[in-house]
C-alpha cells in the first residue's frame, strides 16, 4: 500500500539539510488544522517560512492535509520539529443535548487526540522538540479572583465541574511527551473569519446584539493575530515551557465587548439582551452556566517571558477586525506568494459580477493575474480598486479593447422564496439572463478590431428532463427539447450566447447546483443545518447534479486558457448523488445528529408547483467533455466538497 504521507516524509538525516537548502525554519504538524484557528495558523506559519502539515478527520485530498487514520498507520513525518494540537469538537453547538455521549465526544476530540499524538510521537525515531496544546481558560473557577498561570485545580473542583476536569485532563494528556511541552490557555478568540465574532453575527442581525445575561461577567479574550504570534513565540523560544495564559492583558466584561462591537457595526442602539432562558433552551443548564459565569484571567507569565501583545485594548482589536475585509487579506496573501507576478494576463469582463458566482470569479481571476472589469446595474458595493462599467456603456459598444474573455454570470435568483412565481417574475428571470447575453454578444459583434477570444455563459442542467437511472446519465450530446419553463429558459440562454464571428470561441456551461457557504444552494439551507439536522427534500431519491464554486472558477479559467474548450460543457462534479445522500453527507461532515425529510408539498407552498419541481425532481448528469479534456477537479466528491464548505 502506498504511504499517503510520502510527500511529507523525509529521512532523519535530511532535517537540517532541508532547513539549509530550502530556507524553511522547520516542519509544524497541526492537529485540527482545518478549523478556524488551525486554518489561520497554517497560513501564518507558511508565510513565516515553515513547512506545515495539518491533520483532519476527513480525507480532503488537499495538499498538506492528512487524516488521523493515516497518521496512526504511518506515524509522524520524520522531519517534524513541532506539534500543535488544536483539535476539539465545538462545545457550543445550539440545540444539541449536553449528555454523556456528547461530553465523551468533546473529551475524546481534545484529550484523546492529545494522548494519541503523544503515543505516535513517542514511537517515532525522530521526535519533534516541542508539543503545544491549546486549551481553555474554562479551567479556572468563576470565583471573582484574578487567576494567573500558577493556578492548580483542586480535586474537589475537578470532580464537580466538567470543564475544569476537561482542561485538567487535556493538559495532562501530553505528560509523557519526552521533550518541551507548552499549554496555552486561551480565552475568547476574536477573528474576522470565525470564532466569537462569527457567533455574534446572527444574534446581532435580529436585534439580539447586546450583552449575554446582565453582561457583568468577565470575558478573557485574545485577538487571533496575538494567538498565532504566541504559538510561534512558543515554538521558537526554547526556554518557554509549561502553562501560558493566551489572553489579552486588558480585562473586560461581556457587556463591554458587545457594546463596543454593536457601536462599531453602527447598529441600532436599541439591542436586546440575550436572556438566560433563551440560552438555557439553546445550550442547556451546564453550558449556560459556563457562559454566564465569567473568569478574571491575566497573562502574567506570558508577559514575564517577554511576549508582546499587538492588541492589548479591546477597542483596537475590534477596530482592526471590523475594518478588515477578505479582499484586503487575499491581496496581502497574493503579494507574499513566491509565484506571484505583476504581469497581467489580460482583461476579463464579467457581467453579473456582484452575484455569488460573479464575485467568486472576480476574486479568483484577479488571483490568477487577470485584470477584471465588472458590469453592474449598481454603483455601490465596490472598492476603489474595482474596475466597473454599466450595462448602458456595454450597449454603446464600450467593451474595453484589451479584453481577452467575456463572461456572463448575470441572472435573477430563481429559487427566491420571497418572490412569487408570477409572469412578471418569470420575465425578470428571462431578461436577466437572455437579454444580457444578447447585449454582450451584440457588443462583441460590433467590435471591428481586438475582439475578445472567448465568450462564456452559464446555462443549467434543468435543460435535461428528470431521470431516475444513474447508469444512463445525460451527456453534452443529448438532443435537448423544450418541456417546461426551466428548459425553455436554458435553451433561450444557449441560443443567445453565440457570437457571429468565428474568431470568438463560445463556451456554454450547463451548471449544476453550486456549493459554497457564501451563496447559492448551501447558503439557503445553512440556517436549517445550524439547528443540528440535515434537510432532505421530498423523498430524497431525486438526483442532485452539483459542483463546488472553486471548481466553477477553475473551469472558467480552464476555458480561458485552453482553446480546445468550446461549445456545450456540463459543469457538474463527476460524482452522481441523490438529495438523500447529500443530506446524509452534510450531517456526517458537520457532525449533526439526523436528516429531516421535508415533504414535497412544503416546497410547493413556498415556491409554487413549477419551481418546486426544480428541487423535487433531478437529473443524473455526467461531465463527459471535461473528462475527455482531462480537466482536473479540485473537489470531485461530495464529502470533500462539503468539508471545504465547512471550512469557508
Amino acid at each position: 500500500m502506498k504511504n499517503p504521507l510520502a510527500n511529507v516524509q523525509f529521512k532523519t538525516s535530511f532535517r537540517f539539510l532541508q532547513t539549509a537548502l530550502f530556507s524553511t525554519k522547520g516542519h509544524v504538524l497541526i492537529g485540527g488544522g482545518t478549523g478556524f484557528i488551525g486554518r489561520n495558523l497554517k497560513e501564518f506559519l507558511l508565510r513565516k517560512n515553515y513547512k506545515v502539515t495539518a491533520i483532519s478527520r476527513i480525507k480532503t485530498g488537499e495538499k498538506h492535509i492528512i487524516n488521523w487514520a493515516d497518521l496512526i498507520i504511518y506515524g509522524v513525518p520524520n522531519d517534524v520539529t513541532a506539534v500543535v494540537n488544536l483539535s476539539g469538537e465545538p462545545i457550543m453547538v445550539p440545540f444539541k443535548g449536553f449528555g454523556n455521549n456528547f461530553k465523551k465526544k468533546i473529551w475524546t476530540s481534545r484529550v484523546g487526540s492529545t494522548a494519541l499524538l503523544t503515543d505516535i510521537i513517542n514511537s517515532a525515531k525522530c521526535k519533534p522538540y516541542v508539543f503545544i496544546t491549546i486549551t481553555s481558560t474554562d479551567i479556572y473557577p468563576s470565583d471573582g479572583e484574578v487567576h494567573t498561570e500558577q493556578f492548580i485545580p483542586t480535586d474537589q473542583m475537578v470532580d464537580c465541574n466538567f470543564f475544569t476536569r476537561l482542561g485538567t485532563d487535556w493538559e495532562q494528556a501530553s505528560k509523557y511527551f519526552p521533550f518541551r511541552k507548552v499549554s496555552i490557555r486561551t480565552g475568547t478568540v476574536l477573528g474576522h473569519n470565525g470564532g466569537y465574532l462569527k457567533c455574534l453575527k446572527y444574534p446581532t442581525a435580529i436585534g439580539l446584539g447586546a450583552q449575554i445575561g446582565d453582561g457583568c461577567q468577565q470575558q478573557p479574550w485574545i485577538h487571533i493575530c496575538d494567538l498565532l504570534n504566541l504559538i510561534l513565540f512558543s515554538i521558537e523560544n526554547e526556554e518557554i515551557i509549561g502553562i501560558l495564559n493566551g489572553v489579552s492583558p486588558q480585562g473586560v466584561t461581556n457587556g463591554e465587548i458587545t457594546t463596543i462591537y454593536t457601536h462599531m457595526l453602527k447598529k441600532s442602539p436599541v439591542m436586546l439582551n440575550i436572556p438566560r432562558m433563551l440560552l438555557k433552551t439553546t445550550f442547556g443548564e451546564e453550558r449556560t452556566k459556563l457562559i454566564l459565569e465569567g473568569r478574571k484571567v491575566l497573562p502574567t507569565r506570558t508577559l514575564n517571558c517577554g511576549f508582546k501583545f499587538q492588541y492589548c485594548e479591546i477597542t483596537d482589536a475590534l477596530k482592526n477586525l471590523l475594518g478588515r475585509n477578505r479582499e484586503h487579506d487575499l491581496l496581502i496573501m497574493i503579494s507574499m506568494s513566491r509565484n506571484y507576478s505583476m504581469t497581467s494576463k489580460g482583461r476579463v469582463l464579467i457581467g453579473g459580477g456582484t452575484g455569488f458566482v460573479g464575485k467568486c470569479l472576480k476574486q479568483y481571476l484577479k488571483d490568477q493575474n487577470y485584470d477584471v472589469t465588472i458590469i453592474s446595474r449598481k454603483n455601490n458595493g465596490f472598492t476603489k480598486s474595482d474596475s466597473v462599467i454599466s450595462w448602458d456603456q456595454v450597449k454603446k459598444n464600450e467593451i474595453p479593447l484589451d479584453t481577452v474573455a467575456v463572461i456572463n454570470a448575470a441572472g435573477e435568483p430563481i429559487l427566491e422564496p420571497t418572490r412569487l412565481w408570477t409572469s412578471k417574475f418569470k420575465k425578470s428571470v428571462w431578461d436577466s439572463r437572455v437579454l444580457t447575453n444578447q447585449c454582450l454578444v451584440d457588443a462583441i459583434d460590433k467590435m471591428n478590431t481586438q475582439k475578445p477570444k472567448l465568450f462564456v455563459s452559464f446555462s443549467g442542467v434543468g435543460i435535461y428532463p428528470p431521470n431516475t437511472d444513474k447508469c444512463k446519465p445525460y451527456t453534452e450530446n443529448y438532443d435537448v427539447k423544450e418541456f417546461d419553463y426551466l428548459s425553455k429558459l436554458a435553451i433561450g440562454i444557449e441560443k443567445s450566447a453565440i457570437p457571429k464571428s468565428d474568431d470568438v470561441r463560445s463556451v456554454i456551461i450547463r451548471l449544476g447546483v453550486v456549493f459554497g457557504r457564501q451563496g447559492g444552494f448551501i447558503s439557503q439551507l445553512y440556517p436549517f443545518f445550524r439547528f443540528g439536522f440535515g434537510i432532505c427534500m421530498g423523498n430524497g431519491s431525486q438526483f442532485l447534479p452539483w459542483i463546488h464554486i472553486d471548481d466553477v472558477c477553475r473551469l472558467v479559467l480552464f476555458a480561458i486558457e485552453n482553446n480546445s474548450v468550446e461549445g456545450i460543457v456540463n459543469g457538474v462534479a463527476p460524482e452522481i448523488v441523490t438529495h438523500h445522500y447529500f443530506a446524509k453527507s452534510f450531517v456526517e461532515v458537520f457532525g449533526h445528529s439526523f436528516v429531516l425529510k421535508v415533504p414535497g408539498f412544503i416546497f410547493k407552498l413556498i415556491f409554487g408547483t413549477e419551481r418546486a419541481k426544480m428541487v423535487l425532481e433531478g437529473q443524473a448528469v455526467e461531465p463527459t467533455k471535461l473528462n475527455n479534456l482531462n480537466f482536473s477537479y479540485k473537489l470531485p466528491d461530495i464529502k470533500t466538497a462539503l468539508c471545504r464548505v465547512s471550512q469557508e
